[in-house]
């Protein structure tokens, strides 16, 4: 899976959890390394912020669909961010799941990432 999130220690944080939890990470710190990597090999899940440098999540987003092979790509997004009705609009049904920082439990994550593994 790609994680894009651009704090690194939350990032390590993240990573280290899913890896404790079997799962094969692939860190990118902004939108335009995630589209890279996703170049390079392609993940079977995306957890994003939208908050990120260099290229937005929400443009990220829309990048990456812009690829036929990349729409089936599950995204799940991890932000902080409170979403405007336009941000939730140029998102579109584009993720999965959008989840808050510091309002949602590591379980919850975890439980959503698991759902969206199986449901791919």
């Amino acid at each position: 899976m790609l994680l894009v999130e651009d704090d690194l220690t939350n990032r390590q944080l993240l990573a280290r959890l899913l890896r404790k939890q079997g799962m094969a990470v692939v860190e990118a710190g902004d939108g335009r390394s995630a589209l890279e990597r996703v170049s390079e090999a392609t993940p079977s899940l995306i957890i994003l912020d939208l908050m990120l440098p260099v290229m937005d999540g929400i443009t990220f987003v829309q990048q990456l669909r812009k690829n036929p092979t990349h729409h089936a790509i599950p995204i799940v997004v991890l932000t902080a961010k409170d979403l405007t009705a336009e941000d939730r609009e140029r998102l579109g049904d584009s993720v999965r799941k959008v989840l808050q920082k510091g309002s949602c439990k590591r379980e919850d994550v975890l439980g959503e990432i698991n759902r969206a593994r199986v449901a791919s």
